[in-house]
């Protein structure tokens, strides 16, 4: 968050990381009654669920990760082909 921002978008991160917390302990009160090693089988799956859809756009940022570097050193290399051939 930059100064003079509005703390709505921290908010709304906030609370998109509480229901995924909120979805997974939902699951768990609901199986409570059920046997310990079911509990745990379905909280389970639950969460390996919320990580699919966490990791969704991660492949994304990955190839924008790789490919910015690649497009400094053209950047780079540009400017200094610019500033040899004017001499």
């Amino acid at each position: 968050m930059t100064p003079g921002e509005s703390p709505e978008r921290l908010s709304r991160l906030c609370i998109m990381i509480l229901r995924r917390w909120l979805r997974i302990t939902r699951v768990a009160l609901q199986h409570l009654r059920g046997p310990r090693s079911e509990n745990v089988e379905v909280v389970q799956t639950r969460a390996r669920h919320e990580m699919v859809r966490l990791e969704r756009g991660l492949i994304i940022l990955e190839i924008i990760v790789g490919i910015a570097p690649l497009l400094g050193l053209i950047g780079r290399g540009f400017g200094f082909g610019g500033t040899f051939s004017r001499t």
